[in-house]
């Protein structure tokens, strides 16, 4: 359901004017708990996944030479509403991504 390329809405308000980056699912390791791919096409590090509550949770970790990211989101009805954190950058940005065909 997560593998394959989706695209990241990543306004920083619902009336700004679209700005979108890849996430890309290369590969999901159900027995370890992990995916592979690269968001915002940073590699990603570290990642988890969760199916324990009835819904698919991940989270993981990308960087930007300067400092990691963390990014969560929840699969809801084929769509990830997420959010992405860097202590860093002191930023804070939710967002939602639809799979591409």
């Amino acid at each position: 359901a997560l593998v394959g390329r989706w695209k990241v809405d990543l306004r920083a308000t619902p009336s700004d004017a679209p700005y979108s980056q890849p996430f890309v699912v290369e590969s999901v390791d159900e027995a370890r708990r992990s995916l592979r791919g690269s968001f915002y096409n940073s590699e990603i590090s570290w990642s988890r996944t969760n199916t324990a509550w009835g819904k698919l949770v991940i989270t993981f970790i990308t960087s930007d030479g300067q400092g990691e990211y963390v990014h969560t989101a929840t699969l809801q009805g084929g769509i990830l509403v997420g959010s992405s954190t860097a202590k860093h950058r002191n930023m804070l940005v939710p967002w939602t991504a639809t799979r591409e065909p």
